[in-house]
Formats: structure tokens, sequence, C-alpha cells
């Protein structure tokens, strides 16, 4: 009921300590929230043992997460991750989820455009969890413009004016892994910022001189050649668009350019031959300052 009331591009929330007493409505549930491009996070207390697989999919199929709290001490931890998507668009720089055995560092780039950040960790068991800046220092509570929520099965990073660079999360631990991290931008600089705002599947369709492309429903087809199209708004150059799996390692390039007639010059259009593997979409290229910058589309295709 919240993902067919919401608006396109929300972030819900679900509170439980049960699991789902209607789990075989997911797959409908999923492909609602692709096509409205909704994050569906899961905020789980307790009970829940073992997890709902219908929370997993649905967090994974949509780029969000799966948090679980102690309902005695940890049932406010989401609430400043909550506070900080509110009030203006987020951009997707990353999202990754799969299972961790030991440890593993995921760099990013934050490009000059970002004001804010939000990097959100979930992990089964933890040993520890470090976010370092590109000038090699660990942010840690008591830094200006940092708050640090830390839980039993994860951490929430929020920083303000954090400087534009590669960063580092370093994951130490194991189990099931799910990372997201967005930033925020200050209003005047909202039309630069790069921002992969839609990606789909499209079939071409209408009459002689008025026909375009309209996305295909449902999922595509493995094996197929697919037309798609992404939209990538804001100042940017030397753009290059790369699938990635579910745990955000490289799988394959992507070739798009614009100026296909059949749709607005600055989209980018081309063919993808699908793999045989869930994926999703990263766009990287260069902000209006020259530096780097990455979006990740949330949608696990």
């Amino acid at each position: 009921d919240a993902v067919n009331g919401a608006d396109e591009q929300s972030t819900l929330f679900l509170f439980t300590d049960a699991s789902a007493k209607d789990s075989g409505l997911f797959p409908s549930v999923d492909a609602i929230a692709a096509r409205k491009k909704i994050t569906v996070n899961f905020a789980l207390f307790g009970s829940c043992s073992p997890i709902d697989p219908a929370y997993l999919a649905t967090a994974s199929a949509t780029g969000g997460q799966v948090f679980l709290l102690n309902r005695f001490s940890e049932t406010g931890a989401v609430f400043p991750l909550m506070n900080s998507q509110v009030g203006g668009p987020q951009f997707n720089i990353l999202h990754d989820s799969g299972t961790l055995a030991a440890s593993r560092d995921i760099p990013f780039p934050v490009d000059s455009m970002i004001s804010s950040l939000a990097v959100s960790t979930s992990l089964d068991s933890v040993t520890s969890i470090t976010l370092t800046r590109p000038d090699g220092t660990a942010v840690a509570s008591g830094d200006p413009g940092v708050i640090i929520t830390r839980v039993g099965t994860g951490a929430i990073f929020l920083i303000s004016s954090p400087p534009p660079g590669n960063w580092i999360l370093h994951v130490q631990g194991s189990g099931a892994l799910s990372v997201d991290v967005r930033g925020k931008a200050s209003r005047d600089l909202i039309r630069q910022v790069p921002n992969l705002s839609s990606f789909n599947f499209v079939t071409l369709t209408g009459r002689i001189g008025h026909s375009g492309y309209f996305p295909i429903p449902g999922q595509p087809v493995v094996g197929d050649s697919q037309k798609v199209v992404a939209r990538l708004n804001g100042a940017t150059s030397n753009v290059a668009f790369t699938l990635v799996t579910e745990a955000g390692d490289p799988l394959q390039p992507l070739t798009l350019n614009q100026n296909d007639s059949n749709a607005i010059p600055e989209d980018f259009v081309g063919t993808l031959s699908l793999p045989a593997q869930p994926f999703r979409v990263v766009a990287t290229g260069n902000d209006a300052n020259g530096t780097p910058f990455q979006r990740t589309s949330p949608v696990l295709f």
C-alpha cells in the first residue's frame, strides 16, 4: 500500500518485529517500486528469526537496506539516516550488497557538487567499519560536521561539507553486507549536479514522424539485445557507463551516445546485450569543476 501511494523516487522505511503475512506479494511490490524508482528499507527488531526472505529480496531489488536492531537500545538508530534524506533530492553515489567473508575496501569518489554525505552499512557480524577521507584521515566522532551512529550490525556516517576526492569504506566482519552512499547538494547548485535520474529499457513506438522510446513493461529478458535510454542531468563531461554486479564489481562497459533522433538530444541511447546475472548501472565522469563523479542507479535489473 505504501509503495502504491508513494510519489516516484521516494524512500520508504518499514519497521517491524515480525515476518510478513503476505510474503508472496514481494515480486509485485518489487516491480512497482522499480517502475516508480522507490527505495525500500527495513528496520527489523528481535523476533524476525529467520529474516523473512521477502524483506531481503525487496531491499536488494530496490537499492534499499535491511537493518537488524536491538529493540531495547537501538530503536532510534536509523532516524539520523532518515533525517538526512528529508528535504531536497538525493544523489545515489554507490550501492553494493552481497556476502562478506572477512574484509573489504570499498572506494568511491565524492564530487565537488556534494554538500552532505550519508554512508550507511549493514552487516550481520561486524568487527570494524572505518570511513577514510581523501587525505587519509579516518572519520571520527567529534569531528566538525560529523555524526556517527553505530549499532551491533552496522554504522551510519553523516558528513557535512565532505572534501571532494576518493573516499574509502573499510568493512571487516562476515555475513550479509549492504552499503549505500548518497549525497545532497545546496539548492543553488541543483541544476549543475550530475544525476542519473533514469535508466530504462525501451521500445520504439508511434507512427511515422511521431515515434519515440517508451519503457518496456517488467524486466528485460536474458540473452536479448535491448535498446536502453539513460538520462544524466547536470553539467558533466567524459561520461561513461558500466554494468556492475549486485556486489558492485565491474561486469561490462555500456556504450551510449547522445543525439539519437528518437530521443531527447541530451539522453544517452544505445543497445545492451543482457548479461546472465543481475546488475546495476553506474555512470562516471567529471562534474562542472572537472572533479570525478559517480552515480549508481539503485534498481537491480
